[in-house]
């Protein structure tokens, strides 16, 4: 433990009244040689058990810091986490306002894909991501979505949702927004962060237990939390559900999830890695607008309308309930030139809600299928502990159930 040490004064004055009554010397007043040999000697020795109790403190996890936090960090074979790009599965919406992709000027010169580097970036050009595979439309489709990468690694790039706004496709009439937050983007580790994880390594070293598995299930790049199910199958046996950074967890972080874990869990157990059971919602909202309000002021509400509500739905935790009413609120709060919703019963265009809850659903290798089926939901739904609500997506691996429209607002 830090030496404990002793203000220099005291010392010198104490060792001057053992001098005085040990020796024969006994003038000890201040510019006596007595006095400054004593005095020279103690400063030198506060200096070197200063030295000493900072250099005692860096062999500690609770007060090294730097390189020396480092060190300890080799020892547990724990090194501090770098810094990863920020990125996103199919949620940077690129879209149209009026029409479908294939009424623009000019769109047969993508050869319909929005092509791998396509540059997406917020208002003022400081935040970039770019498209990290082709993503292809048809003619008839009205908005597609893509997946992107941050172009510089670290926290600086992550953003809310509906900031990458611009892009470098040099097509007016393609519209871009992103849908979902992006916050997986991280710096280096700080001292503070770095201890927490370095206090439970000793304990994440005897595998097999929980911070075991979180701990490596979290080093996975887009995992935000787990859920574990302790003897699912039996003694010896758990199951996983990993909650991604993104709405839909991609077949490849299930996989990275199942070998990390795999690392860590000891000889004979058993533990399953699967994604959240997916509820898929849909939402056909016509919104009733104040008098005043012009036409082109509509669409571009709309539009807003569009992604709030993949927003407010992709982002209810797992296991939390969608409540209606709640989704009423957010797309009323959206602007105050929206002067209601239609909710008239007897209304062809009033207000309807289904979801697509799973009846089956399999996992191969990471791959997600499932069977679903499509319910009317004047209400609310109540979730299970496992039930993730989402606006649904193609992802690798999981594929949209036939028939599924996602959000239709029309004015």
């Amino acid at each position: 433990m830090p030496l404990i040490i002793a203000n220099p004064n005291n010392v010198t004055t104490n060792a001057l009244n053992v001098l005085q009554q040990n020796t024969k010397i006994t003038n000890i007043a201040n510019g006596t040689i007595a006095k400054g040999i004593v005095q020279s000697v103690n400063n030198s020795f506060n200096q070197y058990f200063t030295v000493l109790t900072r250099d005692i403190a860096q062999a500690y996890i609770s007060s090294a810091s730097g390189s020396n936090l480092d060190l300890i960090g080799v020892l547990l074979n724990t090194p501090r986490g770098g810094v990863s790009f920020g990125s996103i599965a199919n949620s940077q919406k690129f879209y149209v306002s009026s029409g479908n992709f294939g009424s623009i000027p000019g769109i047969g010169v993508l050869g319909n894909i929005i092509p791998a580097g396509t540059i997406v970036s917020n208002a003022s050009g400081s935040i970039q991501y770019q498209t990290v595979t082709d993503t292809p439309f048809s003619n008839s489709d009205t908005q597609v979505l893509a997946s992107v990468r941050a172009t510089s690694a670290g926290s600086s790039s992550n953003i809310g949702t509906n900031i990458l706004v611009n892009h470098n496709l040099n097509i007016a009439g393609i519209l871009t927004t992103n849908i979902s937050a992006i916050n997986n983007g991280s710096d280096s580790q700080s001292d503070p962060e770095y201890r927490f994880f370095l206090s439970k390594a000793v304990t994440a070293a005897q595998a097999g237990n929980l911070t075991a598995i979180t701990l490596a299930a979290l080093s996975a790049t887009g995992v935000s939390n787990i859920v574990p199910i302790p003897y699912f199958f039996g003694v010896g046996t758990a199951k996983i559900i990993v909650v991604g950074t993104t709405p839909v967890v991609d077949a490849t972080v299930l996989l990275n999830v199942q070998n990390a874990i795999n690392q860590v869990v000891s000889i004979g157990e058993f533990v399953s890695i699967q994604p959240p059971r997916y509820i898929g919602f849909e939402v056909n909202a016509k919104l009733i607008f104040n008098s005043s309000v012009t036409q082109a002021q509509k669409q571009p509400i709309a539009d807003q309308v569009t992604n709030n509500i993949y927003d407010y739905i992709n982002n209810i935790p797992i296991g939390n309930d969608f409540i209606r009413d709640q989704l009423v609120d957010v797309i009323l709060n959206t602007s105050d030139l929206i002067k209601d919703v239609d909710n008239d019963p007897a209304s062809p265009t009033v207000m309807s809600n289904f979801i697509w809850t799973p009846t089956t659903t399999n996992i191969t290798n990471g791959v997600v299928s499932s069977n679903f089926i499509k319910t009317a939901l004047p209400q609310g739904y109540t979730a299970f502990f496992d039930d993730k609500p989402i606006v649904m997506q193609n992802v690798n691996g999981f594929v949209l159930p036939t028939g599924y429209t996602p959000v239709n607002v029309s004015f």
